[in-house]
């Protein structure tokens, strides 16, 4: 039963999971909008130039339909592509079955009647290199590709002489099965791709001494943000008061030991979808994507402060650590990182002036 099961999971997702599929579902998406704008985009090129022929050749008049057909699905596979799978990608794998069903079909149409003498190769073409266009777990697409074989066989078996019938069938069973292997090892390779890049991405927007994003990952962030014009953003940008005192008494191991219960502090205290950073030595940086109201986040960097204020004792030494807070807000996207930081930057400097220990809004007066 373990090997049944290891076979139909293998026939079903190749080398991966459900959960696999599930956690990278935006870059297949990303990945199947991308091949299906190109694959569309390649039959329209493909299909023009032997239809405007048709239209002069007469020994071609059999095939325009044909052409034209082909053409036609492709250009409204492109739009939907450009346009509504946009912003629905849902139905981007949907779009893409029912066009490799479509052109496979007409694929039949051209194989079965209008060349029932001659053995076709379109239909075998098609069988075997439509799976590489799409990233999705092999054994979907392999169900799929079942249904124009089926009518294939069937009408060949009914329409043309049994011996071509039984090598079309044969060269049909035969494309489809290639289409399955190589659509899976596409998926495979495709698949640890994006793994591998996903992991290099993290790795270089981590900070490795406390795991918050780098700088330049937060930046980036709060840039794609900034485009989307939400509501109400906020930035928080945070000094710990007096570091160097504690490196200087502690030592830097021990320094780099309270960085990361600041850092483990700070995901505590705020959501899953805000960006949280370590610029660099002890300043943090907190970026809150859209916030209720400038009251909440007042309520917020008060206990974040509150948080943070602590005593830490080691060889018999006792330094207390607070931290000076400065907050920026961003209305409907506007401002940039660089007009944010500054501000909260200078809001910072602001509570550290009016001593320590507190927040204090951009151009407001800091809280005591």
């Amino acid at each position: 039963m373990k090997l049944i099961r290891r076979l139909v999971k293998s026939f079903w997702f190749g080398n991966y999971d459900s959960d696999t599929f599930h956690d990278l579902r935006k870059e297949i998406i990303d990945t199947n909008l991308f091949l299906m704008k190109r694959v569309s985009m390649a039959f329209i090129i493909i299909t023009t130039l032997p239809f405007v022929i048709s239209l002069f050749v007469e020994a071609l008049s059999s095939a325009r339909i044909i052409y034209a057909t082909i053409m036609m699905v492709s250009i409204l596979v492109q739009i939907l592509c450009r346009t509504f799978l946009l912003r629905h990608s849902q139905g981007i794998i949907p779009v893409y079955l029912i066009y490799y069903v479509s052109l496979t079909g007409i694929a039949v149409i051209l194989g079965v009647l209008s060349r029932v003498s001659v053995p076709t190769v379109v239909i075998c073409v098609l069988l075997a290199i439509m799976p590489v266009f799409i990233l999705d777990k092999p054994g979907k697409i392999a169900l799929v590709s079942l249904l124009p074989v089926t009518a294939y066989c069937i009408a060949t078996l009914q329409i043309k002489n049994s011996d071509i019938a039984l090598i079309e069938c044969l060269n049909c069973v035969t494309s489809c099965a290639v289409g399955f292997f190589v659509g899976r090892h596409f998926t495979n390779t495709k698949m640890e791709e994006i793994i591998t890049r996903n992991q290099l991405e993290k790795i270089s927007e981590t900070d490795s001494l406390t795991n918050l994003y780098t700088r330049g990952a937060i930046e980036k962030k709060i840039y794609q943000h900034l485009t989307r014009r939400h509501s109400i953003s906020a930035m928080m940008l945070m000094d710990i008061d007096d570091f160097k005192q504690i490196n200087d008494t502690f030592g830097h191991q021990y320094g780099d030991k309270l960085l990361t219960d600041v850092a483990s502090a700070l995901k505590g205290a705020f959501r899953s979808t805000d960006f949280i950073s370590r610029l660099g030595g002890d300043e943090f940086i907190a970026f809150l994507p859209s916030i209720p109201s400038k009251e909440w986040m007042e309520f917020k960097a008060g206990q974040v402060v509150d948080l943070i204020h602590r005593s830490y004792t080691h060889d018999g030494k006792t330094r207390g650590i607070s931290a000076s807070m400065g907050i920026a807000f961003s209305e409907n996207g506007q401002g940039t990182y660089d007009e944010l930081y500054k501000n909260a930057d200078r809001a910072m400097y602001e509570a550290k002036h009016a001593g320590k220990n507190r927040f204090c809004l951009f151009g407001g007066i800091p809280n005591p």
